[in-house]
C-alpha cells in the first residue's frame, strides 16, 4: 500500500523531515529485517512513527511489528496511522482507567501483548525476534516466559528499565542503549530543557509568585530545576540522602503544609496516600518522572468518576490539584510540542541499536554496550545537522 495515499497520513506530523534519522540510515545500510519480528514498547509519537517507517525501508514487514504505546504519550493520529499501515498496535496504547494504578494497567497490557504474539506468530520461524523496551517491563515479562530464546535479542533504552532488569539472570542479549554515553550526555540535556520549559509554563499558568516550592528528589533533574527556580522562588528539596536534602525525610509530613507546588523527580512514589492529608488546600502536584507513581496518583483520581483522559488535571475533596492526572507534565496532549525534532537523536540511537542487535548472537546473555563508533557518528551528525551544539552549550 502506498502509505501517502491514505487520508490519515496527510497529517504533517507523519511526514516530518528528520535529516539525522536519514543520515543514520546510511550508517546501517546493510541491515536486513525481512525475517525479523519486532515487539516493542514505545512512545507512539511522530518521531517514533518516522523511526518505524525507516525500519520498513530495511524490509521489516509492518505486520511483523507489534507495539504497545503509553496512554500519556500516544498521539491518536500516530496510533491510527500505524494501524492503517498494518502494524499490530495494542488497543491499550490509548486506554486508561483513572481508578487503577497505571503500572498495574501497563503490566496487564504487556501480558496481553505477549498473549497476542504467541497466538498469532510462530516466533521460532524468524531469524530474529527483537524486543525493544522503554522502561524494563517488556524485557522482564519476556524473561519470565517459558521460551527457548534461541533467536531473541533485546534493547533497553531507559535508565529506569536498566535498573529494573539489572539483577535478572537474562537469557538473551540486551543492547544497553539506556546507559550509552551518547544518550546520557545529549538526550538528558534535551529532556531537562523540555522539563524546565514545562515547569516555567506551569508556574506562569498558576501565577505562583513568591510561593514556596518543594522538589522531591535531588538527582540530576531535581537539582538542575531547583537551581533554576531558586532565582525566583523559595525552593526546598527533599531527598532520602540527608546531605542532599533541605530537611530530614522523616520531617516530610510536618513540612508538607508549607508548600504550594510540589514537583516530583524521584521516579518512585515520593508522597504516598498516607501523606496526602498533610497537604494544604490549593497545593498543586506535578510529576517530572515516570508514569503516575510519583504521588500515588490513583488515590486522588478515585475521588472522581472513572475517566479515560490521562491528561486531565484532577482535584480531591481537599482541593489538592494533581496536574496531568499524575503523569509527567512534559507529556501533554500537545503532541508536536512534546516531540520536537531533537528527539530524532533518540530515534537514531534506537536504529543503530536495532542494527547492532541484529548482528549479535543470541547465545550471548546480559547487557552489551552500544557500539561506540556508531554512537560517535550519530552524535557528530546531530551536532552538525540538528543543532546539538545548542544543547551542549546549554549545560543547564
Amino acid at each position: 500500500m502506498n502509505s501517502l495515499s491514505h487520508p490519515i497520513l496527510t497529517d504533517p506530523k507523519l511526514n516530518r523531515e528528520l535529516p539525522l534519522l536519514e543520515y543514520t540510515e546510511t550508517l546501517v545500510s546493510g541491515l536486513d529485517l525481512s525475517n525479523t519480528l519486532v515487539i516493542a514498547v514505545q512512545h507512539l509519537c511522530s518521531t517514533t512513527y518516522s523511526l518505524f517507517k525507516t525500519l520498513f525501508n530495511f524490509k521489516l514487514d509492518p505486520s511483523n511489528l507489534v507495539v504497545l504505546g503509553k496512554c500519556y504519550s500516544t498521539d491518536p493520529a500516530i496510533y491510527d496511522a500505524l494501524i492503517s499501515l498494518g502494524v499490530g498496535v495494542h488497543p491499550n496504547s490509548i486506554k486508561f482507567n483513572s481508578h487503577l494504578p497505571y503500572d498495574e494497567q501497563f503490566d496487564a497490557s504487556i501480558s496481553h501483548l505477549w498473549d497476542y504474539v504467541l497466538e498469532h506468530y510462530d516466533i521460532s520461524s524468524y531469524q530474529d525476534v527483537i524486543v525493544l523496551d522503554d522502561g524494563g517491563h517488556l524485557i522482564t515479562k519476556t524473561h519470565d516466559l517459558n521460551l527457548k530464546f534461541l533467536n531473541f535479542k533485546s534493547i533497553e533504552q531507559t535508565s529506569s528499565g536498566f535498573n529494573r532488569t539489572l539483577d535478572l539472570p537474562l537469557k538473551f542479549p540486551v543492547i544497553n542503549l539506556a546507559r550509552a554515553w551518547s544518550k546520557l550526555s545529549i538526550e538528558s540535556q534535551i529532556i531537562i530543557r523540555q522539563s524546565l520549559d514545562t515547569v516555567f509554563k506551569v508556574l506562569e499558568n498558576y501565577k505562583l509568585i513568591d510561593k514556596k516550592i518543594l522538589i522531591m528528589g535531588n538527582g540530576v533533574l531535581g537539582n538542575i530545576i531547583a537551581n533554576k527556580l531558586r532565582h525566583h522562588y523559595d525552593v526546598s528539596i527533599c531527598d532520602t540522602i540527608r546531605s542532599k536534602s533541605s530537611f530530614h525525610v522523616g520531617e516530610l509530613k510536618d513540612r508538607l503544609p508549607a508548600f504550594n507546588l510540589i514537583l516530583g523527580c524521584t521516579g518512585v512514589t515520593s508522597i504516598d496516600n498516607t501523606l496526602h492529608h498533610f497537604l494544604q488546600p490549593g497545593t498543586s502536584l506535578a510529576s517530572l518522572s515516570s508514569t503516575d507513581r510519583e504521588f500515588d496518583s490513583v488515590h486522588f483520581r478515585k475521588a472522581r468518576p472513572v475517566s479515560e483522559n490521562c491528561h486531565a488535571n484532577v482535584s480531591n475533596d481537599n482541593q489538592i490539584y494533581l496536574l496531568n492526572s499524575g503523569f509527567p507534565i512534559n507529556f501533554t496532549d500537545e503532541y508536536l510540542k512534546i516531540d520536537p525534532d531533537h528527539f530524532q537523536f533518540t530515534r537514531s540511537l534506537i536504529l543503530i541499536s536495532i542494527a547492532q542487535a541484529s548482528r549479535t548472537s543470541s547465545s550471548i546473555t546480559g547487557y552489551i554496550d552500544l557500539d561506540t563508533s556508531l554512537q560517535k557518528a550519530v552524535t557528530s551528525a546531530f551536532k552538525q545537522i540538528v543543532g546539538g551544539n545548542h544543547c551542549r552549550k546549554n549545560t543547564l
